[in-house]
């Protein structure tokens, strides 16, 4: 066991009682009479639970460490390709796609592209703002013509005028949205619907009519035809189909996306907008585009060209990556996709990888051991910082997609699709293990302090998403436990006592799930209303704290719970992807946005950037959040040491921070000490004492169980594993008095070695 070792461990002195004269002063002093210490702020953290060095609350000013945005088009004018992406994301090339540059501008910081357009003099780029550049380097901002926030979802250049197509919202609810522009510089707002139920995606010109397609993503696709942009047909499909990109060529309109009816039928034409044919596509398509000579669409890991839009062949690209657009330059095909993605062929079958990103896709899961941080995410990407700055890639060994790591056991454990599941001693060199069974989406994984529990699910019964579970004593032998869950596991955390695994069932709307186990074997449902998704979760200050999506209220998308049975909501100010606790905050990411709290109540949000932010990890003073983008945070910078730990002593024992009179006086006594080159761990036993046994805290009438917390909390800010609580316990119950069982806490080699570590 990890406690320090009870067996042979030399008794130490009793805690000498305080003298009477200090307990006066202090009395005087007010800082441990009721009348002051008793009103303590219920929003403080209790306690820390890890490393001290965490132990400062830090809101942090977020930079971008590193960037592989999502690119989400491509386009190609007077020798210069421009493709656009999430975050802002403008990159440029000028020898054919082979070598690219980044763009980052005032008009970007905030921006998030959708598509681009050229029209020979001049590129246009849409999303949540419009921009012109007419080299692809130097950006303008323009006008959205009283669009509100609209969210362009496509542009295209008719021969005559700019056509970009999305939807905004005023106050009687969505509008499909239409902006055009005879130079890319002024625009003209007409709407192409009023309190619309759909979202609008993409958009195409025959020479004599505009086609737009649209979703509500639950039931049906529209089609909305137009001759003169002014007045629209509205059409159903017969099918519920994404469709994700549109174009025109061969005479007729070729529709790719994905068929949620049956998506080997992912590609439709039609040669007047209003009569679709469904064609065979083996699986979904993102991108489309039209030579004069054949269609290249893009898909997950391959393309496809036809000559007649009828028939399409397949070619494997070797990315497992989705591909969301393609151009032609007149000379090379080039496309872009999810991670930064950037590929280019002379002959639309072999492709040639451009993009010299260390991060191959989308990043989901991160993890610290105190030294180094592991990041994972799509097409294998597994990366590592020991600062969370600069980052290095690691060989994943074939794996495609990993979603989640942890740390124990000494070593760190990652888990994704597959089979597979990754350990390392030291973030570099990985070994696989294989689990029993089929294929698995393992999405979460955790650390008891006795063995990992990995949870995640698989399709069963032609398509249906069913939880799994599977625990490990050492990360190479797994054993999968029975849970007869129905739905998607997302996360998984232990709280000493108790997993918690999260997630959502299929159902529309959906409705969360969530599964308790006492020791990783025998699982049973919990349960919360009022609440969809739930993406995350981790232990924390004595609460469990969840973060999803609330569909019925975005604004309260994060869920407390002391017990893991009753669950509050509360405010988030839109949904949350990932959190964990530092040590004194919770930290959660959400898209854009970072969010903190001292106490997984009250919550304070932070915008960040245009980007999607999956899950955020901390390790000494740095903070790291994960997604489409790296971002960091520096903590180093605030009170001194002595400082930290005197506020850690007042939040972890008396659950609030150190009021003037108090923090003086025991600075000075540190103060005093160091000056005259004495020891000082006398004066945090003397704190200790202090605080554990005044009113304030006496009057609380703590049961053993949460006593011996505070002490491994309050001394070694680690949680008290089993056999450390039960001897602890098993003391108490025998006689031993809590002053003498805190006495062999504050003298024991543990204690001593976490203060040396910290330079007293």
């Amino acid at each position: 066991m990890s406690f320090f070792s009870c067996s042979n461990f030399p008794k130490a002195p009793v805690m000498r009682l305080l003298s009477s004269e200090l307990v006066r002063w202090f009395t005087l002093c007010g800082l441990i009479t009721m009348g002051c210490l008793a009103v303590a702020n219920p929003r403080l953290a209790a306690s820390l639970s890890a490393p001290f060095a965490n132990g400062q609350a830090c809101g942090g000013d977020w930079s971008i460490a590193l960037r592989f945005d999502d690119l989400y088009d491509v386009t190609a004018g007077h020798g210069i390709l421009v493709a656009v992406g999430a975050s802002g994301t403008i990159q440029t090339s000028l020898d054919q796609g082979a070598t690219w540059t980044r763009h980052y501008n005032d008009v970007s910081n905030r921006a998030w592209f959708e598509g681009v357009a050229w029209n020979g003099s001049l590129f246009v780029a849409v999303g949540n703002t419009i921009v012109t550049s007419p080299d692809g380097v130097t950006w303008t901002s323009r006008d959205t013509a009283d669009a509100g926030y609209p969210l362009l979802r496509d542009i295209l250049w008719t021969g005559t005028q700019f056509v970009a197509v999305g939807n905004t919202h005023d106050s009687a609810g969505n509008i499909a949205l239409m902006l055009t522009s005879p130079d890319g510089v002024t625009w003209q707002r007409s709407d192409i619907g009023k309190t619309v139920d759909y979202f609008v995606e993409r958009i195409a010109w025959s020479g004599d009519r505009l086609v737009v397609t649209g979703n509500d993503y639950q039931t049906s696709t529209v089609i909305l035809t137009s001759t003169d942009g002014v007045t629209w047909n509205h059409r159903s499909l017969n099918t519920l189909m994404v469709i994700e990109n549109l174009v025109w060529g061969n005479d007729q309109f070729v529709a790719v996306g994905t068929n949620y009816e049956d998506n080997q039928y992912s590609i439709l034409t039609s040669v007047d907008g209003a009569t679709w044919m469904p064609r065979r596509s083996d699986g979904p398509a993102y991108g489309v585009t039209w030579d004069n000579n054949r269609f290249v669409a893009t898909a997950y890991n391959r393309m496809l060209t036809s000559v007649d839009g009828v028939v399409w062949t397949s070619s494997n690209v070797n990315v497992y990556n989705t591909l969301s657009s393609v151009a032609w330059t007149g000379q090379q095909w080039v496309s872009v996709g999810v991670g930064g993605t950037i590929l280019t062929s002379a002959n639309a079958r072999d492709w040639t990888r451009r993009d010299s990103a260390i991060v191959k896709g989308g990043l989901e899961g991160i993890t610290s051991n105190g030294q180094q941080f592991v990041a994972v995410g799509f097409n294998g990407t597994l990366i590592t910082s020991s600062t969370g700055l600069n980052w290095t890639p690691r060989d994943a060994g074939g794996l495609n997609g990993l979603f989640d790591v942890a740390w124990g056991n000494n070593q760190f454990v990652a888990v994704g699709y597959g089979q597979n599941v990754l350990t390392s001693p030291n973030g570099v060199t990985w070994t696989p293990h294989t689990l029993d069974g089929s294929s698995y989406y393992l999405k979460g994984i955790v650390w008891s302090g006795s063995q990992f529990a990995a949870i995640g699910y698989e399709y069963v019964n032609g398509g249906n998403a069913k939880g799994v579970v599977f625990t490990s004593p050492d990360g190479v032998a797994w054993t999968r436990r029975n849970v007869n869950a129905a739905g998607l596991l997302e996360s998984v955390a232990w709280s000493g006592n108790r997993f918690i695994a999260v997630g959502h069932n299929e159902d529309q709307p959906p409705t969360p799930l969530l599964l308790t186990s006492a020791d990783g074997v025998t699982w049973s449902f919990s349960s919360t209303t009022d609440f969809s998704e739930l993406y995350d979760i981790v232990w924390g200050n004595h609460l469990f704290v969840a973060v999803g999506s609330n569909r019925s209220n975005s604004d309260f998308s994060i869920l407390t719970s002391a017990d893991g049975v009753t669950w509050t909501p509360r405010q988030s100010g839109g949904s949350v992807n990932g959190i964990t606790w530092d040590g004194s905050q919770f930290v959660a990411v959400g898209y854009g946005a970072v969010l903190t709290s001292p106490d997984g109540i009250a919550w304070t949000r932070q915008d960040t950037v245009n980007a999607f932010l999956n899950e955020v990890a901390a390790s000494d003073n740095q903070r790291v959040a994960v997604g489409s983008i790296i971002l960091h945070s520096d903590c180093s910078g605030g009170d001194d040491p002595a400082t930290t730990l005197i506020t850690h002593y007042y939040v972890s024992i008396l659950r609030r921070e150190p009021d003037a009179g108090g923090l003086a006086y025991w600075q000075q006594e540190i103060a005093d000490k160091q000056a005259q080159g004495l020891d000082v761990k006398p004066v945090f036993r003397d704190m200790a004492a202090f605080f554990f046994f005044s009113p304030e805290y006496l009057d609380r009438n703590t049961p053993d169980e949460e006593f011996i917390t505070n002490l491994y909390l309050t001394f070694f800010q680690r949680e008290p594993d089993d056999g450390g609580m039960s001897f602890w316990l098993n003391q108490l119950a025998m006689g031993v008095s809590r002053n003498s069982v805190m006495a062999d806490f504050l003298y024991s080699p543990e204690f001593t070695h976490f203060m040396e570590g910290l330079g007293f």
